[in-house]
């Protein structure tokens, strides 16, 4: 940890604070993984991380060649950097939901068909359908929406796959239609970059926006979300949409 911290790390204050090391055996294979942990006193230096993480392995590598232990695969994955990815050290990633109610009568009288012809298309994301394809794919535009969102506020304008993931459901209490959606790991936080912390043009988006912490973006981004995909469901399966008529 000392080379690492020598060669990559300190010219942004970082320091390797913790190492996790797991080992398993899966279909015959044996598996070593190791995880380092480092942090910074700016919000920078993720990728000096990586490159930290690269010497190690070679340290690591040369060890198994010395005492004649053969690899078929070293590799170094993906990163969980704190400041730009989901982590479970810093809270980054944040669960949000957002649901509304609508009398039954009332919303059949809208779609013009019976309820459970709505329930019919929500429930190929609950029994998870279209994730048979490998992929956590859904129904609904959450990839369109919460992109948007993002742009917007200028916040991170970066790949938001991880926080475009969601959940869509809709279930009968009472009279009611109940519709929600979850959002279990949206991106918030900072943007390292040399603006700061917040860059300017971010700033000023969120402060017209009436956004003023990452608990209110998180709330944002799920209202949006449960409005888009209510609307986006509805037109679906009134027939309104993608019909090829």
């Amino acid at each position: 940890t000392r080379q690492m911290e020598e060669g990559f790390l300190n010219q942004f204050n970082g320091e390797v604070y913790d190492v996790d090391f797991l080992y398993k055996q899966h279909h015959g294979d044996r598996i070593m993984h190791c995880c380092f942990y480092t942090r910074f006193d700016e919000y920078r230096g993720h990728g000096c991380t990586s490159r930290a993480a690269g010497l190690a392995k070679n340290y690591i590598d040369d060890l198994f060649q010395k005492a004649d232990v053969n690899c078929r695969l070293s590799v170094i994955g993906m990163g969980r950097d704190g400041d730009l990815k989901p982590s479970p050290r810093n809270r980054r990633g944040r669960y949000v939901s957002a649901q509304q109610r609508i009398p039954v009568a009332v919303y059949e009288k809208n779609i013009g068909r019976p309820i459970d012809e709505f329930l019919a298309y929500i429930e190929l994301d609950r029994q998870g359908v279209l994730e048979e394809t490998g992929w956590p794919v859904y129904t609904g535009m959450g990839g369109e929406i919460i992109p948007a969102l993002y742009r917007a506020m200028k916040n991170n304008p970066r790949p938001y796959l991880v926080s475009c993931l969601q959940k869509v459901y809709a279930e009968i209490h009472g009279n009611d239609l109940v519709f929600g959606v979850e959002l279990p790991n949206v991106e918030v936080g900072f943007p390292s970059g040399p603006e700061g912390i917040i860059p300017p043009m971010a700033r000023e988006a969120l402060k017209i926006a009436g956004i003023h912490s990452a608990k209110e973006f998180c709330a944002a981004l799920a209202a949006l979300t449960l409005g888009g995909e209510f609307n986006f469901a509805t037109l679906h399966v009134k027939e309104k949409l993608y019909t090829g008529r």
